[in-house]
């Protein structure tokens, strides 16, 4: 992705991660937020060499685009992204004016890390036996995406985080200036 293709709110962030000052966590959500970013193009291709192979691929005289049960997890599965990157793009805006974001980030990260492994899921099950050969880069990605829900904290410390915050009222500090 380059950065011209991204959104402003998004562009104005990366630009201030530089003046974060390197307080012990401080910059844990802030990875987070990153990694969230990055897990953009991943299921971006996910999708996109899904929708090349089901466009090609035959069976039962017609191509298996024409199939309304792949045709509805593409559906869910774009829907769902799209989802996602609202909730990403409108984090983005609000760090991007100063505001605390812990709590977004934490579910952003939660919520990353089941969308790439449900959207990886489906996209190989499109792809039957083939998408586990290492040849296809489905294969690859459901293997990379597994690590999702581990890396940069797992789902269940950002449920954890999440919770304080909504059930606690904790206010967490992350030393970043604004």
């Amino acid at each position: 992705m380059k950065a011209k293709e991204l959104r402003p709110e998004i562009r104005r962030t990366i630009q201030r991660l530089p003046r974060i000052p390197f307080a012990k966590n401080s910059l844990l959500p802030f990875a987070r937020w990153l990694y969230n970013l990055g897990s953009q193009t991943k299921l971006r291709k996910g999708v996109d060499i899904t929708l090349q192979y089901i466009s090609e691929r035959k069976a039962f005289g017609q191509t298996i685009n024409k199939f309304q049960v792949l045709r509805h997890k593409v559906a869910e599965s774009a829907s769902g992204i799209e989802a996602w990157k609202s909730f990403m793009y409108h984090t983005s805006y609000r760090y991007a004016q100063g505001e605390s974001v812990i709590k977004e980030c934490s579910m952003l990260k939660y919520k990353t890390g089941d969308l790439l492994n449900q959207v990886a899921y489906e996209c190989l099950q499109m792809f039957g036996g083939y998408g586990f050969m290492e040849e296809y880069p489905i294969a690859r990605i459901y293997r990379d995406v597994r690590v999702a829900p581990i890396y940069a904290g797992t789902s269940e410390i950002m449920k954890e985080i999440i919770s304080k915050i909504l059930i606690d009222n904790v206010q967490y500090k992350t030393g970043v200036t604004n």
